[in-house]
């Protein structure tokens, strides 16, 4: 079974998109930027009825006019998290031992302060937050791509950029095939069991 759960929003300031959802008729996931559809998957009933992914797949739709080929090849450097220096864990401020703050006497008063080596953040042995615990994050390459389009009855050869994040995603669809409808449209995708829409970077 295909994962669905990479393809949704990752942040939480926004309620909506961070799991998969159904209609009536298919299962989606998507972040604002993708979006994948396939046959409708019983066990997932969370939906979204402000959200209409059939409306935009039924303007994009395939239409047996498309050229289909592969994704383009992408690289990826990972890189040690600044935040926790690749361990995974934010370190615990050597100042303060982690509590936030300093306190300290003179012969007239108590002191309880910030401390300004972690700006009063309780640091002790937590997840971090930057890299989710992981210790790397991952830098990608944006390849640019010429996609065969047939546009008013002509080949026309149409240069796109693709997120290279987007790639490593759909990498894992089985026989992955991208198309274009024409200029600044989104990417089709096809594949075994769905099809979806991916935004491509506006090429400056």
């Amino acid at each position: 079974m295909i994962n669905l759960e990479k393809f949704c929003r990752k942040s939480h300031y926004k309620e909506t998109l961070t799991e998969p959802f159904s209609d009536d008729n298919y299962t989606y996931a998507a972040d604002g930027s993708i979006l994948i559809r396939v046959d409708k998957i019983p066990q997932i009933v969370k939906s979204y009825p402000s959200i209409n992914p059939g409306k935009v797949l039924k303007e994009n739709k395939i239409n047996g006019n498309e050229i289909w080929i592969d994704p383009p090849k992408f690289e990826i450097i990972e890189r040690n998290c600044g935040g926790c220096k690749g361990t995974g864990k934010i370190i615990v401020c050597k100042e303060c031992n982690g509590t936030g703050s300093l306190e300290f006497s003179s012969d007239y008063n108590d002191y309880d302060v910030e401390c300004k080596s972690c700006f009063g953040a309780d640091i002790k042995d937590q997840k971090c937050e930057d890299c989710e615990g992981i210790g790397k994050y991952k830098e990608y390459s944006n390849p640019i791509v010429e996609v065969p389009t047939i546009i008013d009855g002509s080949l026309e050869q149409i240069e796109i950029m693709i997120n290279g994040m987007y790639l490593e995603m759909i990498q894992g669809l089985p026989n992955i095939k991208i198309a274009l409808k024409g200029k600044a449209e989104p990417i089709k995708l096809k594949f075994d069991g769905g099809i979806g829409l991916l935004m491509p970077i506006e090429n400056q």
